[in-house]
């Protein structure tokens, strides 16, 4: 079912004073690098490189894998990293390409990723151009860092190329120091033959593996060992593991920049220009920082912090300081006040069988004029409560922040629900057959905040009707009603 206006039942509280979230004086000067969408940001961003660049490279906006290892290959060798649609450069990429005259371009991505329609173009504009390709996401990452590092790498990283927020933070780490970020399955007990091989070649005087067991296997750091000493970088969530790699690689900073942890195309064009500069990338929820995180800043004391991405992405909690509230798990069959009695944040219900449903309010009146938008459906919920919002209140009984979110799995999501991409289940191509009843609506969403812009993609099918949903990591969530179950195809 989706967005509805409705009131529910809400009793009046006791009103006890607004509470005003906890905020760090944060030092430094704030620039924030944005443009109107994706691949305007990696402009805005590689418009703080002067004209006659050594190389720029070029990877797909619509998906990450290939730009977190390109991202340090970009900074290790002094140039920008771009993002182009798969089938069209886009005109402001194009003009930012003959502004800085770059000495090469090297295209990262099989054509499905950069068409060969695109690469004519990019050649047209520079004929020193090559395409670093492979089978797969982890056959690219060997290729790009081989040809980047032919002298080999001190420092290599091992992150998962499932998801993208540790080895963002690592792309930044590793361009700071000439350091490789090598992708790998993560679930898999030992490392390949290609990249043993690769990391054999490299011969590194440290491995550092991003994130917990969950993204890179035990058995893999085991694995590891056997090239070089090992450290495993790791926190509770995305966020504190940002901090942990970031900790480890600055002792000290004098630039620092940020970006949202919940997309990953700003940050790939901030993860090369951050490298360059020495500059440690911190993933943010993007309305609030982490004590940890806001710790570390103000412990570094920069002159200069870099905002990757607009304010509607990296919001003012996040310029500010505003501390992430712990957000204890909590119910609102009343009403809440948000900053009060409720923190700001991204919440998950757990699956119920039967309808239930949550609204914002601009008041706690029990009155309908006091709902601004709500959802009701069986199945998962996510919801994100920003300070824009007044109150909460739902009948869906417990909610919990959105990083205990359960994994799915077997490649399967629940016909029913609203689901979290590449933390609950993996970027692919799902299949459903639509069940008897009413029908099937699904909906690809950008956030959480549910606003009408948020939707990215969306369809309905009839009961028997076959669908297919191709879901990109840039989509941060999955919304199914009346579905059936989705199995992943691809």
């Amino acid at each position: 079912m989706k967005r509805f206006l409705v009131g529910i039942s809400v009793a009046a509280l006791l009103v006890l004073g607004v509470g005003i979230p906890a905020r760090a004086a944060l030092p430094g000067e704030v620039d924030r690098l944005a443009g109107a969408d994706r691949y305007s940001t990696s402009v805005a961003i590689s418009q703080q490189y002067s004209a006659g660049v050594p190389v720029v490279y070029i990877a797909a906006g619509t998906a990450f894998p290939d730009g977190l290892s390109a991202a340090p290959a970009a900074a290790a060798q002094g140039g920008p990293l771009l993002l182009t649609a798969p089938n069209q450069l886009p005109a402001v990429v194009r003009d930012e390409l003959l502004r800085l005259q770059p000495q090469k371009i090297v295209v990262v991505g099989g054509t499905g990723a950069v068409s060969a329609g695109v690469y004519a173009q990019l050649a047209g504009i520079q004929p020193e151009i090559r395409r670093d390709a492979g089978a797969d996401r982890y056959a690219t990452s060997r290729i790009v860092n081989e040809r980047a590092f032919p002298n080999g790498a001190s420092v290599v990283y091992i992150a998962s190329g499932r998801d993208f927020p540790d080895a963002l933070s690592s792309s930044a780490a590793a361009g700071s120091m000439g350091g490789a970020v090598l992708l790998l399955d993560g679930r898999k007990p030992q490392v390949d033959g290609g990249l043993a091989e690769l990391i054999g070649t490299f011969g590194p005087e440290q491995i550092r593996v991003a994130g917990g067991t969950g993204a890179v296997s035990a058995g893999i750091a085991s694995h590891l060992a056997q090239w070089a000493p090992v450290i495993r970088l790791a926190g509770k969530d995305r966020y504190e593991t940002s901090v942990a790699i970031s900790a480890n690689a600055f002792p000290n900073a004098t630039d620092v920049s940020f970006a949202a942890g919940t997309g990953f195309a700003d940050a790939l064009a901030g993860a090369a220009f951050a490298g360059r500069r020495g500059a440690p990338l911190l993933v943010t929820a993007g309305t609030c920082l982490t004590r940890s995180a806001a710790d570390l800043v103000t412990q570094w004391a920069p002159a200069q912090r870099w905002i990757f991405g607009g304010a509607g992405v990296v919001k003012a909690g996040v310029v500010y300081g505003t501390i992430c509230n712990p957000a204890p798990a909590f119910t609102a069959p009343d009403g809440l006040i948000v900053g009060q009695q409720v923190a700001t944040g991204t919440y998950v219900s757990a699956a119920r069988s039967f309808p239930c449903s949550w609204v914002h309010l601009n008041s706690l009146n029990p009155s309908p004029d006091s709902v601004v938008t709500g959802y009701e459906s069986t199945g998962q919920k996510i919801v994100t409560i920003t300070e824009d919002n007044y109150g909460f209140a739902s009948d869906c009984a417990l909610w919990r922040p959105i990083q205990q979110a359960p994994e799915l799995a077997g490649g399967v999501i629940p016909g029913e629900g609203v689901f979290l991409t590449g933390h609950q289940f993996e970027p692919g191509t799902y299949r459903s057959i639509v069940p008897p009843g009413d029908g099937c609506y699904w909906e690809t969403m950008s956030g959480f905040e549910w606003l009408l812009e948020e939707t990215m993609d969306s369809g309905a099918a009839a009961a028997g009707a076959e669908v297919t949903v191709d879901i990109t990591a840039d989509e941060t969530g999955f919304l199914t009603s009346g579905c059936g179950t989705w199995t992943r195809i691809g």
